[in-house]
């Protein structure tokens, strides 16, 4: 894969992991961010998010592709919080 195109990619996962960080529930008639609503204890919801690339083939193995996506978020949770982690099948 090319490099632009992975920074693409991981920009994009990596704004949607802030995102759910920001989420605000509607709760009652009030808006409560979502870490206050979960009781976090540091008052604040992260997100660690693993995704896979490939071009899709045929003979592709689903399972490989599940486990490098499962590769990823072990390594993104490993590395931090609001973390995002890419693999790439071939």
């Amino acid at each position: 894969m090319a490099a632009a195109a992975e920074q693409d990619i991981y920009a994009a996962w990596r704004r949607r992991a802030l995102r759910i960080g920001a989420l605000m529930v509607v709760f009652g008639s009030a808006f409560i961010g979502l870490a206050a609503l979960l009781g976090s204890e540091h008052g604040c919801v992260t997100a660690s998010i693993g995704a896979v690339s490939c071009t899709p083939r045929r003979d592709h193995d689903v399972a490989a592709v599940i486990n490098a996506a499962d590769e990823a978020l072990y390594n993104a949770k490993a590395t931090g919080r609001n973390k995002v982690s890419l693999s790439q099948v071939s």
